[in-house]
């Protein structure tokens, strides 16, 4: 079992709640089947399926975790601040467990283009893999 996570939640310049939940998980259809949606003002926007791609920190950057789709819908990228880890290597069982706090930030585009800005606010992500 594998999976990568990140949610935030926050009000826009203009008092908007907005929250946000991307995952890629171990669905046999994640276009079809996927827990990516943005609200909006207490709406849910449905979003596509997303890849995430992992950039180790330098002496310059934090690490950083690049969140997109295939059609450009999202193009998110979360910045680790805080690591999180939890690894346990039994005999029957291998766990590798992350839970990095950090920041998002990007856009993600609706089903009808408009374009919801994510302005480097606080969040969390998740790296799982469970092997048995």
């Amino acid at each position: 079992m594998e999976w990568d996570w990140g949610t935030t939640a926050f009000r826009s310049a203009d008092g908007t709640l907005i929250g946000l939940n991307l995952t890629r998980s171990a669905s046999i259809d994640p276009e079809t089947y996927n827990e990516n949606v943005v609200w909006v003002a207490g709406r849910a926007h449905p979003l596509p399926a997303v890849t995430f791609r992992r950039f180790e920190a330098s002496a310059d950057t934090a690490e950083r975790w690049e969140i997109r789709d295939a059609n450009g819908r999202v193009a998110i990228d979360f910045d680790v601040l805080v690591d999180g880890r939890v690894d346990i290597n039994a005999l029957v069982l291998k766990s590798k467990y992350r839970g990095p706090f950090g920041r998002f930030s990007g856009s993600v585009k609706l089903d009808d283009g408009t374009s919801v800005d994510i302005p480097g606010v606080f969040g969390m992500g998740e790296d799982f893999e469970l092997h048995v």
